[in-house]
C-alpha cells in the first residue's frame, strides 16, 4: 500500500487540476484541517467499485480524501457553485483493506444552502460524529457514471459529540468531570486518563420496568412539531437533545425519532431508525441501541403529530416525545397517543400512555429498551398497556472506576511522568482560572490553581509510569 499524502486543504482552481493521483483509496489525498475545501475532478478517474455499498452505491469513478477525526461532528460536503456534476459521497473509516462504512449520501435535497441555479451538480453531503484519531475516507463519485469537477468542504462543529461508529477502540477515560468513554488518543486531548481499550464506566445497566402512577402531560398544545417524523410513513429525524443523557453508560446529546414510536441513539441512519418492521427485545437485528414506547407501523402522514418538549429546570428537566392521534399503517382508527420521556440527571426513562388500542394479535408491539449490539433490553408485554399506563425503568447505581482514581501526571501520553510534563506544569504554576496561561490539565486537583498540591503529586510518580 501506498504511503498517504498528507496535505492542507487548498483552495486550488478547478482548471488548475490536470488528471488525478487519488482515484485508488490507498492514494487517498490527506486533509490537515477541518474547516475549509478543497478542489478536484472525477473525469480521469477510474472506478474503485470494491467497496461496498454505504449510505449510497458506487456507481461512477471517484477520487479519493483523508482526514482525522478529532471527537467532534464532521460535516463533508459538495454544496458548491464549483460542483458542476451529479455528486454522490461515501464515508468509511479504519482502513482501505479492512474499511468500516459511516455514511454515505446521494442529493442534499431539502438543503436551502444549497439552492444554485439550473445546471449546477447535484450536490450531497454527509454528517458524522468522529473519534479523535481515526482516520476516515471519503470518496467522491457521481450518480449514474458521471463525472466532472467539485469543490469538497469539510467543517467541524467544533463540540465534542457522543455516540461514533467504533473506528478505534474505547475505553473509560477519567478526567475531572468524571468517567466517559473515549479514545485513547481523545482521552489524552481531554487531559484525562485512559483505563484502557473496552473498559466501561461501571454501567450496571437497568433495574427492570416498573408501574409508576405519573400522569400524561400533553404537550400537543405546547411542544414543537417534529416535521419529518410527522410528515409521512416510515420517517425519522435527529433531533438535538436538552442535556446529555446517559444510557447503558454512553453519554449522548441527540436521538432519532421515528414516526414509528421508536427512539434510537446514535451513531444511526434514518432507514434504520424509522424501521416499521418492529423486533423483539432482545434482538441483535437492527435497529439497536433504542427506547421503544411502542414501535409498531403508524402513519402520522395519513394524520396526527409527532411533538417533543423540554419541561422543568435544570438539573432536573425532562425531555418528552409525545405521538399524538397516530393510525396504524393503512388505517384511519384507532388513534393512539403516547409518550417517550428522558430525565435529566438520574436517565431515568418513562412511558405514558394516554390513547391506545389493544394489542392484536398478542405480540405485535414491541415496547422497553435494547443496549448497543441487541444482547440486553428490556421489555413490557403490549398486552399490559392500557389507557393511563405508566412505567419507568431506572439505571443501576454503581461505582464508576474513576472514584478515588488518581489523576494521571504523564500528560504527554509518553508512558512517563518526566520532565516534558513537569515542564508544562511549571508553565502553568501560579495560574488560576481566568489567568492568561492558565492550563486546566496540570490542575491536577481541580482547584482552579495550579500550585503545589499539582506540584506534589507529579514528583510522587516523577520516573514512573501512572498507577
Amino acid at each position: 500500500m501506498k504511503k498517504l499524502i498528507l496535505v492542507g486543504l487548498l483552495a486550488i482552481a478547478p482548471a488548475a487540476m490536470a488528471g488525478v493521483n487519488n482515484d485508488d483509496c490507498s492514494d487517498a489525498i490527506g486533509l490537515s484541517s477541518l474547516s475549509g475545501s478543497v478542489f478536484g475532478d472525477t473525469s480521469t478517474a477510474t472506478d474503485d467499485t470494491t467497496f461496498g455499498t454505504c449510505g449510497t452505491t458506487i456507481t461512477a469513478p471517484g477520487v479519493w480524501y483523508l482526514l482525522v477525526g478529532d471527537g467532534t461532528t464532521i460535516t463533508v460536503t459538495t454544496c458548491s457553485e464549483n460542483t458542476d456534476f451529479d455528486s454522490k459521497l461515501n464515508v468509511y473509516c479504519n482502513s482501505c483493506d479492512t474499511p468500516t462504512c459511516i455514511g454515505g449520501n446521494d442529493d442534499d435535497f431539502g438543503n436551502p444552502d444549497c439552492n444554485f441555479p439550473r445546471g449546477i451538480g447535484l450536490p450531497s453531503r454527509v454528517t458524522f460524529c468522529s473519534q479523535a484519531g481515526a482516520n476516515y475516507l471519503i470518496l467522491v463519485q457521481g450518480y449514474n457514471g458521471a463525472v466532472g469537477a467539485f469543490e469538497l468542504i469539510v467543517s467541524s462543529d467544533g463540540q465534542q459529540c457522543s455516540g461514533a461508529i467504533g473506528c478505534l477502540p474505547t475505553g473509560a477515560c477519567c478526567t475531572s468531570a468524571g468517567c466517559t468513554i473515549n479514545t485513547r488518543i481523545g482521552c489524552a486531548n481531554a487531559g484525562g486518563s485512559y483505563l484502557g481499550d473496552n473498559t466501561d464506566c461501571g454501567d450496571g445497566g437497568y433495574t427492570g420496568f416498573m408501574t409508576c402512577s405519573n400522569s400524561f402531560e400533553d404537550i400537543s398544545g405546547t411542544g414543537s412539531l417534529a416535521s419529518f417524523a410527522s410528515s409521512g410513513d416510515d420517517n425519522a429525524e435527529e433531533i438535538s437533545l436538552p442535556f446529555n443523557f446517559t444510557f447503558y453508560g454512553i453519554s449522548y446529546n441527540s436521538i432519532w425519532v421515528s414516526s414509528n414510536g421508536l427512539l434510537a441513539l446514535p451513531p444511526t441512519t434514518e432507514a434504520d431508525a424509522d424501521d416499521f418492521s418492529n423486533d423483539p427485545i432482545p434482538s441483535a437485528a437492527i435497529p439497536n441501541r433504542f427506547i421503544a414506547p411502542l414501535w409498531d407501523d403508524f402513519n402520522p402522514g395519513t394524520s396526527g403529530d409527532v411533538f417533543i418538549e423540554t419541561r422543568g429546570s435544570a438539573p432536573n428537566r425532562r425531555f418528552i416525545v409525545q405521538w399524538n392521534a397516530v393510525p396504524q399503517f393503512n388505517t384511519t382508527t384507532p388513534l393512539f397517543t403516547f409518550q417517550g420521556i428522558l430525565f435529566e440527571g438520574s436517565n431515568a426513562i418513562e412511558f405514558r400512555y394516554l390513547d391506545v388500542a389493544p394489542e392484536t394479535p398478542a405480540g405485535d408491539y414491541t415496547i422497553g429498551i435494547e443496549n448497543e449490539d441487541g444482547t440486553d433490553g428490556f421489555s413490557v408485554s403490549g398486552a399490559s398497556i392500557t389507557n393511563g399506563s405508566c412505567y419507568r425503568i431506572e439505571p443501576m447505581m454503581v461505582m464508576s472506576p474513576c472514584d478515588d482514581q488518581e489523576p494521571c501526571p504523564d500528560m504527554d501520553n509518553s508512558g512517563l511522568v518526566d520532565l516534558s510534563d513537569l515542564a508544562r506544569l511549571i508553565a502553568a504554576f501560579g495560574r488560576s482560572v481566568g489567568d492568561p496561561g492558565y492550563d486546566p490539565v496540570p490542575d491536577f486537583d481541580t482547584s482552579g490553581t495550579v500550585d503545589l498540591s499539582d506540584l506534589a503529586l507529579l514528583l510522587s510518580l516523577f520516573g514512573l509510569p501512572c498507577p
